[in-house]
């Protein structure tokens, strides 16, 4: 059978799309992309959709603009939309990784789709690619809501993703791009040992069909049963999930601490690592299996208030409430504002700031009693956000019920401070520009809030702790 036939097999028993539908193909100007784009057009006409070509640039090779030109005159020869955009990188990315990548190119292609009405996006990962991908996740560490490898159809918010060519080989479709003269782009990349998935794809997997020339056909199998596995762990643990899940005020995921640790080991253990795929790895984050025992050590404790670094800023924060991913803002002209008197910076729940060595601040829901009042305030919802900067001449805090002010500066001077001390406080102001906090020496009366076992919002004063691990109030 041949490649051309097998398509129209694979199209036709799974019903992946019908002459009706509307197909938006994702093409890079690669071998892989090129033989789905000519397989796509030689379909039958009651399966052939109408279709469409994306084509992402991310502006990183010196050819790029060259493929892209390529591509467009392809589409213009063959009456086919075309529709091109080249990224630009957003100046706050220190380091373009694989995940935000990927991020942005499906950023582009569900805008494509929502905007011109494709009901499905077709890429070309063929089964090489899912080889290549379950090895590569079983070498570095993953978990099993990531061990499935690639599936060939999901859903998006507006549209059908397809990958209609994982039954086939890399070897299948060079072979058919040789035989019908297909033009395409090679990536030099894609033969640089530098990078791991090549360093599989050219020294391992010669090496594995040496031993078994059907290890596709096997793979396909494995993933097949994992993805069986899969559907009967996510029975259990997605209930569970969902009940233990509410979402801060940036729609990140957080997990409620006190239901998570009444669950067996084994729950817990699931119900993280499907937190974990839905904040930390979709972020591009690596966590290997043992930052994750340490982590879940972490939360078992008893400790209020504790917090695991992770890379480029980013914390898993535990407070007597909830399990969050927080991200931890440097000190910086970017992304602070100064002035003559010193620098001001904004927070808002889920930040952690250190301000200067030694001094943080974390602003987290919790309850007051598990905390030491001294070195932190608990502040309302409509306090939000707050300012966390130096004194400025006129500051004023209320001192009691009758709302009697002090200025800043006379308490200074009432408890004998120094210049020194004096030049490194810090001040607490609401949205409202009211100051709420002396930390840790003074509060204003604005800052009582009546107690209750409800849960607060608390800015949380500390030390930091820089041996690299936690940091603990």
């Amino acid at each position: 059978m041949t490649l051309q036939e097998a398509f129209y097999l694979q199209v036709k028993q799974e019903k992946l799309f019908t002459r009706n539908d509307r197909v938006l193909v994702a093409v890079s100007t690669g071998v892989d992309s090129m033989v789905l784009l000519d397989l796509l057009q030689r379909l039958p006409s009651k399966v052939h959709p109408e279709i469409g070509v994306v084509h992402f640039n991310h502006g990183l090779r010196e050819q790029s603009l060259e493929e892209e030109q390529f591509l467009k005159e392809y589409c213009l020869d063959k009456q086919l939309p075309f529709y091109s955009e080249t990224w630009e990188v957003p100046s706050d990315i220190q380091v373009i990784s694989e995940a935000t990548l990927r991020e942005a190119r499906y950023a582009f292609f569900d805008r494509i789709c929502r905007q011109h009405g494709y009901t499905h996006l077709v890429t070309a990962h063929h089964g090489t690619d899912q080889v290549e991908t379950v090895l590569r996740r079983l070498v570095t560490g993953s978990y099993i809501w990531d061990m499935s490898g690639i599936s060939m159809s999901q859903q998006r918010a507006t549209y059908l993703l397809v990958r209609p060519l994982l039954f086939a080989s890399k070897a299948d479709l060079l072979h058919y791009a040789h035989t019908h003269g297909l033009d395409y782009y090679d990536d030099a990349t894609n033969s640089s040992r530098e990078y791991q998935r090549n360093r599989i794809r050219h020294d391992w997997l010669p090496l594995i069909e040496k031993e078994n020339p059907n290890y596709l056909q096997h793979f396909h199998h494995f993933v097949t049963q994992l993805n069986y596995t899969k559907d009967i762990v996510s029975q259990v643990v997605d209930p569970m999930y969902a009940e233990l899940v509410t979402y801060d005020l940036d729609e990140r995921p957080q997990l409620n601490r006190a239901g998570f640790l009444r669950q067996p080991e084994s729950l817990q253990y699931m119900v993280f690592t499907k937190w974990l795929e839905d904040t930390v790895i979709s972020k591009g984050i690596n966590i290997n299996h043992r930052q994750v025992q340490a982590v879940l050590q972490m939360i078992r404790s008893e400790a209020p208030q504790k917090a695991y670094p992770l890379e480029e800023g980013w914390q898993i924060m535990t407070t007597y409430t909830v399990i969050q991913l927080v991200h931890q803002k440097a000190k910086t002209t970017e992304n602070s504002r100064v002035n003559d008197d010193g620098a001001s910076y904004e927070m808002t729940l889920g930040d952690v700031l250190k301000v200067e060595p030694g001094v943080q601040f974390s602003l987290v829901e919790t309850k007051s009693a598990t905390l030491n009042e001294k070195n932190s305030l608990t502040v309302l919802k409509s306090d939000l956000p707050l300012t966390i900067r130096r004194p400025l001449p006129g500051d004023a805090f209320i001192m009691n019920q009758q709302g009697n002010k002090k200025k800043i500066s006379r308490y200074f001077i009432d408890n004998k401070w120094p210049k020194e001390k004096r030049d490194n406080a810090w001040v607490v102001v609401n949205r409202h520009g009211e100051v709420l906090w002396i930390p840790p020496f003074r509060k204003s009366y604005l800052s009582i809030v009546p107690e209750t076992d409800k849960i607060q919002y608390k800015l949380l004063y500390n030390k930091a702790d820089n041996s690299g691990g936690e940091t603990e109030c």
